[in-house]
């Protein structure tokens, strides 16, 4: 036999030693989400599911824990209610809910009920003629009588001599009509839960776990540049200017509540490596929103916020920061000050030498401008308001961030509470230092920062007082005023944090009418 037909030899079938997947519940159960649990719905090789997932960063709970309502960032579109509303409705739900149950009774007659009442068979004997027979009346049928609904009840016949089957039919008919009210009562309730469950945030409390999901998570798009990149862009000057999204995402799908998107963060103006179309676009891959459209949107609000700030931001007016040879220890030395104010400055009228005069030169160089505004503080933080004034320097080098880190230790405020406070505290001095810029406050402590100012036409003052802050007598204030500075927190019921959102909305409606008008000039 030719080799080319010689049987060949079968190989024997590949035995799989793949171990058996199993997968974990796609979501926690109902109540506040655990600390520490990995994101439910991973794959295991434990039948028993006992072991929790011991991977790490392929799955992310992250979008699904943010429509939640947890932080200020998303909220639903309609909120019905927080926390607090929450739980009271659901108590008073699930009484109203029990309360028509047992006003039913078990006895009720009922419409799913197989049989609401047992059907006597009535048999009545008549005779005729010389031979009886037996007449079953409950199988006769009669052509003439015209059944109606209420003869499945299953009534006896009626007798002449009873008074009383009327109002037992009555009763039957009142019964029915309870049980079927009843059932329409708790099919609204129930229509009326599921309505509030689409609105409901949990904005200042813990997550809840039947609400978590998880997803497949992807790499984030960043763009990574090289070492020698970064030292040489490492000593340009940080410009600092607050940015304010708020957007109204529409949900695609009619069982899902849209969201509300209200994001507040600094943009660096001399960023050189990152976009605002890049950042954008991230953002919509963290909290899980399609990028198009609305990665193009939140850019052209970023480079519009830019645009309007970048003048105001980039006029330095900060003072230099003191020194230890600055600082005046005795009062030998206080007078010393005070006479070398009055030293000539020009010239040698009296004998003094050009060492003396440089003194004076560089003593009246060092001047401190009074650039002193109140910055009036009102920041919500979850569920709670802070309010308070703030006396600040505009040429002052301190920073909001390193001042808000401190406030909210001495307050024992975390979480939203430093980023919030510190861009809250950047627009109050972007807005004082624009109206100081067009007051001309500037112009003798710092000119050279004044000349670079262009008055917009027509601009006038939102904030400041045309003479610019009054003079400073002492460190302590006046007791009058002791009410007015201090932080005051306050926790804000669901009106008022309708009110706040609907003005914050009409702000949101007038920015984009705005981007809308520059996109069309252009």
């Amino acid at each position: 036999m030719p080799p080319s037909y010689r049987p060949q030899p079968q190989a024997a079938a590949a035995v799989s030693h793949r171990p058996q997947v199993y997968q974990h519940p796609p979501t926690y159960e109902a109540g506040p989400l655990p600390y520490f649990l990995p994101p439910p719905g991973q794959t295991t090789t434990d039948p028993t599911l006992s072991r929790p997932p011991v991977t790490q960063a392929y799955h992310s709970t992250y979008p699904s824990r943010l429509r939640t309502g947890v932080s200020g960032l998303i909220q639903p579109e309609v909120i019905t209610g927080g926390p607090k509303e929450r739980e009271y409705f659901l108590a008073e739900l699930d009484r109203e809910i029990a309360a028509v149950q047992s006003g039913s009774g078990a006895s009720t007659p009922r419409f799913d009920s197989p049989a609401p009442f047992p059907r006597k068979q009535t048999t009545t004997t008549t005779f005729s003629g010389r031979r009886g027979r037996v007449v079953n009346y409950a199988e006769k049928e009669s052509e003439d009588e015209d059944e109606d609904d209420m003869s499945d009840i299953g009534e006896a016949p009626s007798d002449p001599e009873d008074m009383s089957y009327g109002e037992r039919r009555k009763r039957a008919t009142s019964a029915l009509d309870r049980s079927a009210g009843a059932a329409m009562r708790a099919g609204r309730l129930r229509k009326k839960r599921e309505e509030m469950e689409r609105g409901w945030t949990w904005l200042g409390d813990r997550a809840p776990g039947d609400r978590v999901r998880s997803i497949r998570a992807r790499p984030t798009r960043h763009q990574y540049v090289s070492e020698e990149l970064l030292e040489r862009e490492a000593d340009r000057p940080e410009v600092l200017i607050p940015i304010s999204i708020d957007l109204d995402i529409p949900s695609g799908n009619v069982d899902q509540p849209g969201i509300k998107v209200k994001d507040r963060f600094l943009w660096n103006v001399n960023e050189p490596f990152v976009t605002p179309h890049q950042f954008a676009s991230i953002l919509c891959d963290d909290i899980g929103i399609p990028p198009n459209p609305y990665a193009t949107t939140i850019a052209e609000l970023i480079q519009a916020q830019v645009e309007e700030a970048q003048s105001t931001v980039e006029i330095d007016v900060t003072d230099k920061e003191a020194t230890e040879d600055d600082v005046v220890w005795s009062d030998d030395e206080v007078e010393e000050a005070m006479d070398l104010d009055h030293l000539p400055v020009n010239g040698d009228a009296n004998g003094e030498d050009e060492e003396d005069v440089e003194v004076v030169k560089k003593e009246k160089e060092w001047k401190e401008a009074d650039c002193r505004i109140i910055v009036n503080l009102e920041v919500q933080i979850y569920t709670h308001i802070l309010r308070d004034r703030i006396e600040w320097d505009l040429s002052s080098s301190l920073q909001p961030s390193q001042f808000a880190t401190q406030y909210c230790r001495d307050l024992g405020l975390t979480g939203e509470a430093i980023p919030l406070i510190t861009v809250a505290i950047h627009e109050e001095l972007l807005k004082h230092k624009k109206d100081a810029l067009e007051l001309e406050l500037f112009a003798a402590t710092h000119p050279e920062a004044q000349a670079k100012w262009e008055k917009a036409p027509g601009g006038a003052p939102r904030v400041n007082r045309r003479e610019g802050a009054r003079a400073l007598v002492g460190v302590w204030r006046d007791w009058w005023e002791r009410e007015e500075y201090g932080p005051v927190l306050v926790e804000l019921t669901m009106e008022e944090m309708e009110r706040r959102e609907m003005e914050r909305t009409r702000e949101a409606r007038r920015m984009m009418r705005t981007l809308a008008t520059a996109k069309r000039r252009r």
